[in-house]
């Protein structure tokens, strides 16, 4: 969380908390006039703590996880279309679990016949020659490829073919274009233009996230404990900011707009991440005891940027001073 972001979001628990006060006043007063009435404080607070977490962009959001559902056995199959030929039958292949999946048919000694994607439903269906029988492959991303063999086709068959998870799935969303994600230090891609990025071979267990991109705070998290065949559905929610380096002397306060912002490190060096949805100018000071103030005014922009201060010793009538 960025420094202005957590300036607003502790403004916004002390509107939450007095919020609170009143609701609690009011239920009490409610109970007490009309004891037949149940307090509404519950409900109230939820819908208080709820908007207050919606309405913060610096508040944790945690991914939904989703699983395919599984077909039960026995589970009935409805095939929806008709022969358009006497001499064709209909081969339905269903997938297990309920997922979208690639489905080819082959004849006997191993030729391609027909290609298709199943629906949202796991299902698709083949007008083919009755009296023949066919091999059929599946594939699904994060899935162990699966094959069968139908009977000799009739009028119509239903094949299911049951497919193993391998691996879990990642779609994150609402990140800004080109952002680079990294799970446990590799990189695995680039937000698309509309601000999604999927991994579809993420293997079962922990992974660190990082999230980067130049004009947006750094977003580290961990997910953790995910299965396969289950997939993570994540809003990730980033700031635009200015990427500061700030050089000087160690120990150094450095403050922008009046407000203090870090500490220079032993190196001479300290990393700022300061919101600003776009340029604009700031006044940053560097202070240190014993030296003279460094101060001016700097056009900032979303975007990483090296700034330079040096020091001048404060001089006194008995010379330069150390302040101890």
């Amino acid at each position: 969380m960025t420094r202005n972001a957590a300036r607003d979001f502790w403004m916004n628990v002390v509107f939450t908390v007095e919020s609170l006060r009143t609701l609690t006043s009011q239920a009490v007063l409610l109970t007490i006039a009309q004891p037949h009435v149940k307090p509404i404080l519950p409900l109230a607070l939820l819908l208080v703590l709820t908007g207050a977490a919606y309405a913060q962009p610096g508040i944790k959001e945690f991914p939904t996880i989703e699983k395919p559902r599984e077909r039960i056995s026995g589970e009935r199959i409805t095939i929806r279309s008709v022969p358009v030929q006497p001499t064709k039958g209909v081969l339905a292949v269903v997938l297990d679990p309920v997922i979208k999946g690639r489905v080819i048919i082959k004849d006997a000694a191993g030729r391609v016949l027909a290609k298709q994607e199943s629906d949202q439903d796991g299902q698709v269906e083949f007008q083919l020659q009755r009296g023949k029988t066919y091999q059929i492959e599946a594939s699904s991303p994060g899935y162990r490829d699966a094959s069968g063999k139908s009977k000799p086709l009739k009028s119509n068959e239903v094949v299911r073919l049951k497919l193993i998870p391998q691996f879990a799935k990642l779609v994150l969303n609402g990140l800004p274009t080109n952002a680079q994600v990294f799970i446990d230090d590799q990189q695995r891609g680039t937000a698309d233009q509309t601000g999604i990025m999927r991994v579809n071979d993420l293997k079962p267990g922990d992974h660190a996230l990082l999230v980067r991109h130049p004009e947006y705070n750094d977003h580290m998290d961990s997910l953790n404990g995910i299965e396969a065949g289950e997939t993570a559905n994540w809003r990730i929610s980033l700031a635009r900011v200015a990427k500061l380096t700030v050089q000087g002397p160690a120990g150094a306060t450095v403050l922008i707009d009046g407000a203090v912002q870090g500490k220079i490190n032993v190196d001479g060096t300290v990393r700022i991440d300061y919101e600003l949805d776009r340029a604009s100018e700031r006044t940053i000071a560097v202070e240190l005891t014993g030296y003279q103030t460094s101060s001016r005014k700097e056009m900032l922009a979303p975007g990483p940027r090296t700034l330079l201060f040096k020091l001048d010793p404060v001089v006194t009538s008995a010379g330069v001073t150390d302040f101890f």
